[in-house]
């Protein structure tokens, strides 16, 4: 899972809390460099320092999730939004994983610029209120509140 520490981030640990307890998955996380504590079964944390700037730092963390993911080779990369997350996306589709973008929770009416984006990359595509579809084509999913 990939996301900017904070709330997207705090999504992304919410919607997979139960994988951290069963030893049949292994879970990874890439997210900004911060002080977070992580509970459970965690495979790995791995950390990016943004660069100063949007554009700089989702250039700089879709390099290093190029590297990550030819490394640990996971099977779904998912992702919540901001910038580590869409340079991760981009890398993941470029290297042809299988994806998931979750919109944020916090977005009811109009998407984040992340979420334009990788509507078009994704494998898969959800929203969290049903106000959102309109927002997107056909490939947007609502089931329900994730979060």
């Amino acid at each position: 899972m990939a996301s900017t520490s904070g709330g997207h981030l705090t999504e992304n640990l919410i919607l997979f809390e139960d994988m951290f307890e069963d030893d049949k998955f292994k879970c990874y996380i890439y997210t900004e460099k911060c002080n977070r504590k992580f509970n459970g079964n965690i495979a790995g944390v791995f950390n990016y320092t943004m660069g100063k700037g949007t554009y700089t730092s989702i250039l700089g963390s879709f390099f290093k999730a190029f590297y990550i993911i030819c490394k640990i080779n996971p099977d779904w990369v998912v992702s919540t939004g901001a910038q580590v997350g869409l340079g991760t996306l981009l890398a993941a589709w470029i290297l042809r994983r299988k994806t998931i973008f979750i919109e944020t929770v916090t977005r009811f009416e109009k998407p984040t610029i992340s979420a334009k984006i990788l509507y078009h990359v994704a494998s898969k595509f959800y929203v969290q209120h049903p106000e959102m579809l309109k927002c997107f084509g056909r490939k947007a999913e609502y089931i329900g509140g994730i979060i």
